[in-house]
């Protein structure tokens, strides 16, 4: 680019400059019409519009009246002020600090002009909110920045802004398993998602449970392991993380249970978010106890129970604590569980349900064992799903 040509993008979210500059008009009222504008700054209405629309490039000595007309410094027309901002973010999400996240989106929403910069604030407000698992804020959020961007992209074909909407909008339906919202936008995601390698993966998580909810469960799992290796190329840990449970689980549900047990292992390296780690773990004494490997099912959950913070994750507290009652062959953890109003009421009905199960297998074992000396055929054993709902 020569120094006599303004930057033909915004530094931090890629908008055209000429796109950008028609937002910001649009936004100042009919006193920024062409015409106006034009004769403002001593050229004429069609030299403008070629520039205002891509098909002219704009020169630096333009730019600096375009922005003194506009009443707008250049550094906030091209986002240089808050080019710092995105990798803060970035840093604060990873690290867990979503309150100082949030002030930074929330800065950043406040200080946005023009409709594509008010989009991408929006999604980085409802990313935000998807981290703190506050969902129906963040699609409250998303679906209007998704309206939005719809019109920028109808108006203007620029996919950037439709890009990271769609990005977020996938992250949160995935998570709470709404997938059928997933499904109507998963053509067009394709190929917008071919060099981004995180979001692809999060797109082979939904295409993997939309897979299982059909049945096809070797095509959900490949999915998974497909998300798996791509996570692994684009060393992000905390989604590698994640792709090793998920991986496992569909193992697991292949009763591969000394392959989930080989995959939770090494996993287990990049468990540093407390929820993710603590997924894990329960996901590894349920594979200890299909391997009938009690003791080390026992040390394990003894070991997250006393080590762990359970602060907002009771849900999981419960469920190891109801996997305990079976590594330790006692229901009394279950039944701590079912009488206690602090854990939720999902975690004790499952506690219950645990309880009922082992109840009528032994009520069954033992009418078995009375029967057998009235009868010389053998009764056989039923098994009972016992982890089946946690």
């Amino acid at each position: 680019m020569s120094q006599l040509t303004a930057p033909t993008h915004t530094v931090v979210d890629n908008i055209p400059l000429w796109l950008r500059i028609r937002e910001i008009m649009k936004e100042q009222g009919s006193s920024y019409s062409l015409t106006a504008m034009a004769g403002r700054l001593g050229m004429s209405r069609e030299t403008l519009r070629l520039m205002l629309s891509g098909e002219r490039e704009i020169y630096s000595f333009e730019l600096e009246k375009i922005t003194q007309d506009l009443k707008i410094p250049l550094a906030r027309l091209l986002q240089e002020d808050i080019v710092e901002l995105k990798p803060a973010y970035a840093i604060l999400i990873d690290q867990g600090r979503l309150e100082e996240a949030m002030e930074l989106a929330k800065y950043r929403e406040s200080i946005a002009i023009g409709l594509s910069e008010k989009v991408f604030s929006s999604a980085s407000v409802a990313w935000v909110y998807f981290w703190k698992e506050e969902m129906d804020t963040a699609k409250g959020i998303i679906h209007e920045a998704l309206a939005a961007a719809e019109e920028v992209n109808k108006k203007y074909a620029f996919q950037g802004v439709l890009t990271r909407v769609f990005v977020v909008f996938l992250n949160i339906y995935t998570h709470t398993e709404e997938l059928d919202k997933v499904l109507g936008i998963v053509e067009r995601l394709k190929p917008l998602l071919h060099s981004d390698p995180i979001n692809m993966g999060v797109l082979y998580v939904a295409l993997a449970k939309m897979k299982y909810a059909s049945f096809e469960n070797a095509e959900a799992k490949m999915y998974m392991y497909k998300c798996l290796e791509l996570f692994i190329e684009c060393a992000n840990r905390d989604r590698i993380g994640r792709a090793y449970i998920n991986t496992a689980i569909a193992e697991y549900a292949d009763r591969n249970y000394e392959q989930a047990k080989e995959l939770l292992e090494t996993g287990k390296e990049y468990w540093e978010n407390d929820k993710v780690r603590l997924l894990g773990l329960k996901e590894l004494a349920k594979t200890h106890l299909k391997l009938r490997e009690f003791q080390a099912a026992e040390s394990l959950i003894r070991t997250a129970l006393r080590t762990e913070s359970f602060e907002q994750l009771m849900d999981i507290k419960a469920s190891l604590i109801i996997l305990l009652s079976r590594a330790a062959g006692s229901t009394s953890y279950a039944e701590s569980v079912a009488m206690n109003l602090r854990y939720p009421k999902q975690a004790r009905y499952h506690a219950y349900r645990h309880l009922t199960l082992v109840n009528k297998q032994e009520k069954f074992l033992r009418r078995g064992k009375s029967a057998q000396g009235k009868s010389q055929g053998r009764i056989p054993t039923k098994r009972f799903p016992l982890d089946k709902n946690f």
